[in-house]
């Protein structure tokens, strides 16, 4: 059996479960990890392939500063309160308890 690994949200099981850190190679991406944007120089982030242990899902993960996502969630609270067609599509993760 495999080990190691951090408890994160896995896309395959669309659960929280053990993964561990790959090479994005792995995934078939290129091998950088350190990603930013050309035409936005002041978004950038650390790209990680992922190996659930659960299911064997291969996927990149992305680690950004926590404004960046708090800044996302501005622009996205927006965007739905501005436009109904989004609105009506926009699903809603259920409470984590925290």
């Amino acid at each position: 059996m495999k080990k190691g690994g951090t408890n994160i949200y896995c896309p395959g099981c669309k659960s929280f479960t053990v993964c561990r850190a790959i090479p994005p190679t792995r995934t078939g991406k290129p091998k950088a990890q350190r990603w930013h944007r050309t035409d936005h120089e002041d978004i950038s982030w650390f790209r990680r392939g992922r190996e659930c242990l659960s299911c064997g899902h291969l996927f990149l993960s992305a680690e950004v500063d926590e404004a960046f996502i708090e800044e996302l969630a501005r622009a996205c609270t927006h965007k739905i309160a501005n436009c109904p067609a989004i609105a009506a599509d926009v699903r809603f993760a259920p409470e984590s308890g925290h």
